[in-house]
């Protein structure tokens, strides 16, 4: 072993190209890892925004090349030649190798490979996608799911979700036809889900097996693994943990009560699991005229169907603000200014880590009552909840703090700092690594 643990992280992609929650806990964990003594390396292959070797924030980053992938590797969560890692891998030696996702940069091929060297590795269940097929444990994308993998029930909700009638799905989905041709005809995809299906379950149970240990910070994370057969002594449930700056207690020393409007924020990428649209539709079911502001920080409003009819909707309506897209580290600033953050995301969320730095500011928080929000929120102590995708009840939350503000300043009072990232960087150093290394 070396005499400081070396970690790897497979993170898969990585700041500043990618910004979501996966990279910036990485981000904040290397850091905090750092101060404990380790030495955080992280490891991605070269894309078109990034294509050399790079250092962010004192954590070195080592790109790789392209990978190579066929629609195969999609399902089976492998890839067709890595054999630059393999070499990267062995000239650095880690005591662990942290994986942050099950596909592409963080596939079934890597584990094998660290595995053919016996080097101890942890998975963290970051999103319902390293579980589900469709990949936001949505039924027919629609509907919360319990998470079980099932040959039948998963090729059925594929084929719903791709806009498949109810009887050409039942029967498509019962059926094991031979492997086809899946990069020729695009039919043949649909034809044979349920052997596309199959493919993603024998390599989700291989990934599970080979794992030493699967890091999850939401409980409804360990009850859908446990539900597909990982033994509960494998899965290492920590808390999520923000990072606490230097302003933490100023932030919390919140703004004189803005008695104009009522500022309401939403942080996140502009995307159907995250509910922008539940939030957009709950603020036009009132009155025009309402006294308040909703601000929206993120990408993907100009860049995808979903975002550009998003878009359409709030146009000349001055209650919307433009979308803006800030750097994770002035994300703090605007959430000071607001008076409470709407997380509306039908998928179950494993944080959302926007919850955690809402709270560290006072920020009342009103979200899905489901997952890893309702986990963390109390309705009408520290927040407020309303019904999976009920846009009514949304707006009965937002109408009630126009007609009285002052509840917010309840709520705020009942509103505890949470876990810092450090105090979760010590329990995984601690109580994770230390068993394996």
């Amino acid at each position: 072993m070396n005499d400081s643990p070396v970690i790897l992280h497979l993170p898969d992609s990585f700041l500043p190209q990618n910004v979501g929650g996966k990279e910036v806990f990485v981000y904040m964990l290397s850091k905090s890892l750092n101060k404990l003594g380790l030495k955080n390396h992280i490891t991605i292959h070269s894309n078109s925004f990034q294509s050399s070797d790079y250092v962010y924030d004192t954590i070195p980053v080592k790109v790789l090349q392209p990978l190579i992938k066929s629609y195969l590797n999609i399902w089976n969560s492998s890839v067709e030649d890595i054999a630059d890692f393999e070499n990267y891998l062995l000239n650095l030696n880690p005591d662990v190798v942290h994986f942050h996702d099950q596909s592409s940069g963080a596939s079934l091929t890597h584990l094998r490979i660290i595995k053919k060297h016996d080097i101890p590795t942890v998975l963290t269940y970051h999103s319902p996608g390293q579980s589900c097929p469709q990949r936001s444990l949505l039924f027919e994308g629609k509907y919360p799911c319990n998470g079980k993998l099932d040959e039948y029930r998963c090729s059925y909700c594929l084929l719903r979700f791709k806009g498949s009638p109810k009887t050409f799905a039942k029967l498509i989905a019962r059926n094991k036809i031979k492997e086809l041709d899946y990069n020729k005809y695009k039919i043949n995809r649909i034809f044979a889900i349920r052997n596309l299906v199959k493919t993603y379950i024998d390599s989700f149970k291989e990934i599970y097996t080979l794992h030493n240990y699967i890091q999850v910070h939401a409980i409804w994370c360990k009850k859908v693994l446990m539900l597909n057969g990982v033994p509960e002594n494998k899965i290492f449930f920590t808390p999520q943990g923000i990072n606490h700056n230097n302003d933490t207690n100023k932030n919390r020393e919140k703004k004189e009560e803005d008695t104009d409007k009522l500022k309401i924020v939403f942080v996140g990428r502009c995307d159907y699991v995250k509910g922008v649209h539940i939030l957009i539709d709950a603020v036009k079911m009132l009155p025009k005229d309402s006294p308040l502001e909703v601000h929206f920080l993120g990408p993907y409003w100009n860049t995808t169907e979903y975002g550009k009819e998003q878009l359409k909707k709030i146009i000349n309506d001055k209650r919307f603000k433009s979308p803006l897209l800030v750097p994770p580290n002035e994300v703090n600033n605007y959430l000071k200014e607001m008076d409470v953050c709407v997380i509306p995301s039908i998928w179950p969320e494993t944080g959302p880590l926007i919850l955690l730095q809402a709270f560290c500011v006072e920020l009342p928080v009103i979200g899905t009552n489901y997952a890893g929000i309702s986990e963390y929120v109390v309705n009408g102590q520290n927040g407020f909840l309303f019904e999976n995708g009920n846009k009514n009840q949304l707006a009965e939350i937002i109408n009630m703090l126009l007609n009285n503000k002052t509840i917010l300043k309840r709520i705020r009072m009942n509103i505890a700092l949470p876990r810092s990232i450090d105090e979760m960087a010590i329990d995984i150093f601690e109580n994770l690594y230390n068993k394996i290394i």
